[in-house]
């Protein structure tokens, strides 16, 4: 595949430093611009993550700046469009208060007063976006690395707090995932997404490229999480993209069928996973073979079954049985 760079940046969300690195060519003319965006959003960040620190609020930095100053020793490195904090899931209500209090707002839906409605979508949900409509910086807050339960939550908690290390950022030390766990997340992100953008596959490569893992215990992870599929379509497609062949293993558990999903996700001009019934279906059976878990299956298809606007709608969370109360309304009504 020939990528083009209008492509790689806006399809693909890679910045002009990373496609040079790419394509192997340098490009004059956009990279000023990009470089002071970037370091706008970066104060941003920093305001957002010192009002947190104030509050006694324990937070691990997922991608964004981190990730680039991991990956490129330099937080302006990457292209990134928001930032995300994993927070515990009792001081979500907590951040929200103080982010508003800092002008931004949610984005889909507004969070609930009551103490009971919180704990519904504490439990229904697994972040929360705010935005500053002035600006267009939004925020993500998570209280959970994935909405799937890929694992179950218990081992997902002991997983996050027995590996995060410190990393230092303008005299800042924040808490990022050790570099094995954050691996696997940005293969298990980039595989519940279908990689259906280049960059997060040039993130891995970088990240393997730099040898910052102890592969031993990244393994061990793989096989924790039960990810061996997933990070077995991770590196084939890292050979077909990218030419990048990998030593991480696990190419027996390869699902040809969800490496060439993946291949038409990549090279299709929409972002959208789907947009009609067929479409639905087929990704709807890619995401059902990612894991083997019982729980991720069920977790799947109880999200799956929600419209967009269901999703979405104001009076968050809805569960299943008021989705398809709601459906019969909006049918008997018209609305």
């Amino acid at each position: 595949m020939t990528w083009t760079r209008e492509k790689l940046y806006h399809r693909h969300r890679l910045s002009h430093r990373q496609i040079d690195d790419l394509l192997g060519v340098a490009h004059q003319g956009d990279e000023m611009a990009e470089k002071v965006t970037q370091l706008e959003k970066l104060r941003f960040f920093f305001q957002v993550a010192q009002d947190l620190i104030k509050a006694n609020i324990w937070f691990v930095v997922l991608k964004g700046p981190l990730l680039s100053q991991r990956l490129y020793k330099d937080p302006t490195y990457r292209y990134y469009k928001d930032f995300d904090f994993l927070l515990n899931p009792e001081d979500v209500t907590q951040a929200i208060e103080l982010l508003e209090q800092a002008g931004l707002k949610p984005l889909n839906f507004h969070w609930p007063k009551s103490i009971s409605q919180q704990n519904k979508v504490l439990g229904y949900l697994n972040q929360i976006n705010l935005v500053n409509e002035e600006t267009g910086l939004s925020i993500e807050l998570h209280w959970k690395l994935f909405h799937w339960k890929v694992v179950a939550p218990s081992a997902m908690r002991e997983h996050i707090l027995s590996n995060t290390e410190e990393l230092t950022l303008s005299g800042i030390q924040f808490k990022v995932l050790s570099p094995e766990f954050e691996l696997l997340y940005l293969i298990i992100h980039g595989g519940l997404h279908a990689w259906f953008r280049l960059k997060w596959l040039v993130d891995i490569q970088v990240f393997l490229r730099l040898g910052l893992i102890d592969v031993g215990k990244f393994k061990k992870l793989v096989r924790d999480f039960k990810a061996e599929k997933i990070v077995a379509l991770a590196a084939a497609l890292l050979e077909d993209q990218l030419q990048n062949r990998t030593n991480l293993g696990f190419q027996k558990y390869l699902d040809h069928s969800t490496f060439v999903f993946c291949q038409e996700r990549l090279l299709s001009e929409h972002e959208l996973p789907y947009h009609d019934i067929h479409s639905f279906r087929k990704h709807l059976q890619y995401k059902w073979r990612l894991f083997p878990n019982m729980s991720y299956k069920l977790s799947l298809l109880k999200f799956s079954t929600f419209r967009d606007k269901e999703v979405n709608h104001s009076s968050l969370p809805l569960h299943p049985v008021s989705a398809l109360a709601q459906r019969a309304w909006d049918r008997i009504w018209g609305k």
